[in-house]
């Protein structure tokens, strides 16, 4: 195949952008770092040959729009983004690592390996006469559940997807796996009201906010159903000294759900819990703090798993087993909800993604590149 010529051949000027993207730091809320990142990104698309177009949001950091074929009717979707979870530093310096056939480093695999998948498939495509619009969407702030962007940069996703053939998400890749579905995110605070009181002298007089939050976090944690909603309470801040009643406790819970249904059912079953008095004069409230809409399963999504399935048997590139279906949310989200066959975790392969072991195998930019590109010449 002409484009698998091309990508071998260019590969190595591939993997350098990879390396050099990564060596950018900058996690979601250091908006000049990652504006940084963007701004690398926007030159190396636009010396291949790509039109591109930044858009700002709020607090965030820009996002990015990468066309491929701008002029041609509507093809396929790229996704990935530009932020990691790391500070500066978190890696030493240089940030990123090449060990044998491994490279370390701040977004190798969560995303930024993606990013250099999708725009070596794109060019590809293109120098190969494809003559459909490809484009490349990459968000800011997909770290913290578009938090930054809000409801503007979610659109953005949406509107720039709707009447595209398909869209691949080149999020954290598994070697042989590709998801089809994702979980939503809701996160949320709890603040505990108490009454402070000498712990000695006048504990009966005292309310013990840490006491009703212990109440509230097992009653909570219990609503989870194992392939249902979970709720789980991992944050928590109380008290004042050791010697006085806590008169006030915060804690954050993580909620996953597999449908949009179930975000009522989750903040239904968190109202009924926060509002309850379990331990007698405390005062409860909460916060939604972020929100992510899960990436639901569908017959497109299915479709479009069972095409990159075959094309990876019949040219040899991975074998790729049952679609898979993952806790973790994705923007992926959004171009299923813009009515776009969608699938996720097809970036370049590795593993310990949000750790400082993070690491992606060289040779799957190769592969994943080449599995996207087949699977769109796949007609």
């Amino acid at each position: 195949m002409e484009e698998f010529d091309y990508i071998e051949s260019n590969k190595e000027r591939y993997i350098k952008f990879w390396e050099d993207v990564c060596n950018l730091e900058g996690n979601s809320v250091d908006t000049d770092s990652v504006n940084s990142v963007v701004d690398f990104i926007e030159k190396f698309a636009i010396s291949e040959g790509f039109e591109a177009h930044r858009y700002s949001f709020g607090g965030a950091a820009d996002y990015l729009i990468v066309d491929a074929n701008p002029d041609g009717e509507k093809g396929h979707i790229y996704i990935a983004h530009s932020d990691t979870v790391f500070d500066k530093g978190a890696f030493g310096e240089p940030p990123v690592k090449i060990d044998g056939d491994k490279i370390y480093g701040p977004g190798v695999i969560d995303c930024k390996g993606g990013i250099a998948v999708a725009l070596l498939s794109m060019k590809a495509l293109c120098e190969c006469g494809y003559k459909k619009l490809l484009r490349l969407i990459i968000t800011s702030d997909e770290e913290i559940d578009n938090s930054l962007a809000k409801e503007d940069g979610i659109n953005l996703i949406e509107d720039m997807s709707r009447g595209f053939e398909s869209a691949f998400c080149c999020e954290v890749g598994v070697e042989g796996e590709i998801l089809v579905a994702r979980s939503g995110i809701i996160r949320l605070t709890v603040d505990v009201c108490g009454k402070a009181a000498h712990s000695g002298i006048a504990y009966f007089e005292g309310v013990n906010a840490i006491g009703e939050a212990a109440e509230k976090i097992i009653r909570i944690q219990k609503q989870s159903e194992r392939g249902g909603i979970t709720y789980s309470c991992n944050l928590i801040s109380g008290g004042e000294r050791i010697n006085i009643v806590a008169p006030k406790c915060s804690f954050q819970v993580d909620i996953r759900v597999k449908c949009a249904s179930d975000k009522e059912k989750a903040i239904t079953k968190i109202s009924e819990i926060v509002n309850t008095d379990y331990t007698g004069g405390s005062n409860s409230t909460f916060t939604v703090d972020s929100e992510r809409m899960p990436m639901e399963k569908n017959d497109g999504n299915i479709a479009l798993f069972k095409k990159i399935q075959s094309v990876g048997k019949k040219y040899g590139i991975e074998d790729i087993g049952e679609y898979k279906e993952s806790g973790g949310g994705s923007d992926a989200a959004y171009t299923v909800i813009a009515g776009v066959p969608t699938v996720c975790g097809i970036g370049t392969t590795g593993d310990f993604c949000h750790t400082e072991k993070e690491f992606s195998y060289i040779d799957s930019l190769e592969r994943r590149t080449k599995l996207i590109t087949a699977t769109i010449l796949e007609d």
